[in-house]
């Protein structure tokens, strides 16, 4: 009787430590399940994001690094599984720190440059306007309307550019409607007795900088009437 119960026992212990060492197991390979999963998950959303950016012609210089080497590493984990899933816990590298991690990386370095293609994108859709240039326009009562739109504007351009939308087709809508209410702005000022050389001086100023050329005698003589010339420096380039 007591053998019998010996052996039962036995059995019972080495089914326990059967499942046991199967229960580890499967812990290891749902971690890197895991571990996949987030990699594979970030490329996918990386991917999808490049190409509405493509779909809608904004470009992304992109080129993501160690692409070989990460192939070549696939290669050998994928035919690792293949003859014995058990290899996954001991692979012929670093599976974190030089697969895991560098896809990871990926991602995230993709994911940088689609920002700053997105904000140069809006960046060259508008019009830049200089501080100073509101800063001196806004101290005139008149202009003062006009002032606070433009920078409503820029408000708008900045929170615009501030993330990378999920709807580019609706973000760029927007972004052209915010063009145009500054583009209006401008043209406002024009019809509120601005002279169409002042108007040109200042947007040139605004941009990239206006010639010495374009301070005429007339634009001049506008500026100094409403006190502003002081809100302009000569830069020597």
């Amino acid at each position: 009787m007591l053998i019998e119960r010996a052996k039962v026992l036995s059995k019972r212990i080495a089914e326990y430590d059967r499942l046991k060492g199967s229960a580890n197991e499967a812990m290891k390979l749902e971690t890197r399940a895991e571990q996949f999963q987030e990699a594979s998950d970030a490329i996918a959303r990386t991917r999808s994001t490049l190409k509405r950016f493509a779909d809608v012609g904004v470009s992304v210089s992109f080129v993501p690094k160690e692409c070989d080497a990460l192939i070549g590493r696939a290669n050998v984990l994928r035919a690792a599984v293949q003859s014995d899933y058990k290899k996954l816990d001991d692979p012929p590298f670093n599976l974190k720190f030089e697969f895991i991690d560098r896809l990871r990386s990926i991602s995230a370095s993709a994911d940088d440059e689609i920002l700053s293609a997105w904000q140069s994108f809006v960046r060259t859709s508008s019009d830049p306007v200089s501080d100073d240039i509101l800063e001196a326009l806004a101290a005139v009562p008149q202009y003062r309307p006009v002032v606070s739109t433009i920078r409503a504007c820029r408000t708008k351009l900045a929170t615009l550019a501030s993330t990378v939308p999920s709807d580019l087709k609706t973000a760029i809508d927007a972004l052209h409607t915010i063009v145009k209410d500054h583009r209006s702005a401008w043209t406002e000022m024009t019809a509120e007795g601005i002279p169409p050389s002042v108007i040109s001086f200042l947007q040139a100023c605004a941009a990239q900088g206006a010639p010495l050329t374009g301070l005429t005698d007339e634009v001049r003589g506008w500026l100094e009437s409403r006190n502003l010339i002081h809100a302009f420096r000569i830069k020597i380039r």
